[in-house]
């Protein structure tokens, strides 16, 4: 039991120590966002167009 709770705690350890160093990534995700949703927008409308006729 002890070993599957440290299996279970570790991601949630690192990511605690990770995201002071995600920081700046999140205020550029932050700061290019309407870019980003535009883009993303596209890629499912040109999967969608891929999916259906070929």
């Amino acid at each position: 039991m002890v070993i599957y709770s440290i299996g279970l705690g570790i991601p949630f350890i690192l990511s605690v120590v990770l995201m002071e160093k995600m920081k700046g990534i999140f205020d550029c995700i932050k700061k290019n966002y309407e870019k980003i949703k535009k883009v993303s927008g596209m890629i499912l409308i040109l999967m969608g167009i891929y999916v259906i006729f070929f």
